[in-house]
């Protein structure tokens, strides 16, 4: 049954290659959202469980944080995951990435799944960067 208030079906979304608005007949009926915290949202006990498995995978050993968030940005642009470059380009940086780093691990897609996938994931890399920046800056402050 779909929320009138959040145009969310319960217990799941649909996404299609990183957008995330629900569509009813030719309209959008969903402001476009962080699509993990719907996730929690409308799923808490299967968040919790999926939670604990990233938590484990964060603590194996053989590689560093910022290795493993730039292998996590360039799965997320091999699937077109725009939202999903964007947070891991934040945590990237977050845990020391230079900016060619983070972008070196978007262009390297581009003879495995083509220019436009890097195009489509670049400006979100980019935008997570500033995010980051904005969060040091805020805490600076």
């Amino acid at each position: 049954m779909m929320d009138a208030r959040t145009g969310i079906c319960s217990g799941h979304m649909f996404f299609n290659r990183g957008h995330h608005p629900l569509i009813t007949g030719a309209k959008i009926t969903m402001e476009m959202k962080n699509p993990f915290d719907v996730f929690q949202q409308e799923c808490p006990e299967l968040a919790e469980r999926f939670n604990n498995l990233v938590e484990v995978q964060r603590t194996l050993n053989g590689l560093d944080n910022k290795t493993k968030q730039l292998i996590n940005i360039a799965i997320q642009t091999s699937i077109r995951n725009s939202h999903g470059v964007r947070m891991h380009a934040m945590m990237a940086y977050q845990a020391g990435a230079t900016r060619d780093e983070i972008v070196g691990a978007v262009v390297m897609n581009l003879h495995l799944t083509g220019l436009v996938t890097v195009l489509d994931s670049l400006p979100a890399a980019l935008e997570g960067i500033e995010m980051a920046t904005r969060k040091q800056q805020k805490k600076k402050s």
